[in-house]
């Protein structure tokens, strides 16, 4: 089941509720069940980013930048850091690059 990242952990709707997701090409391809948000989750993600902004507000923006990149980079490539130890032709290019952008 896929949920809601808020507060910085994955839950499910407050409510319980779910959906599913199918492949619009072919239906009987289930993408995957996912969290049926409503207000209270709504109002949940904004508590914790209230919570949160104090600290990411005193980052400094160096700091914040490198964070937001190398999370972006992960996405990426979610490899990218078990396979830092391998030889550079092994490594994606575009990981690389957004890597050494990142410091």
């Amino acid at each position: 089941m896929f949920g809601n990242f808020i507060g910085g952990e994955w839950r499910p709707a407050e409510s319980g509720a779910t959906f599913e997701s199918r492949n619009p090409a072919d239906k009987r391809d289930l993408i995957g069940h996912f969290a049926a948000s409503d207000a209270a989750d709504v109002a949940a993600a904004i508590r914790a980013a209230e919570d949160a902004l104090p600290a990411w507000r005193a980052m400094p923006a160096r700091s914040f930048s490198s964070i937001c990149c190398m999370r972006f980079s992960d996405r990426l490539n979610p490899n990218a850091r078990r396979s830092s130890s391998a030889s550079p032709p092994e490594k994606p290019a575009a990981t690389m690059a957004m890597r050494s952008s990142c410091s």
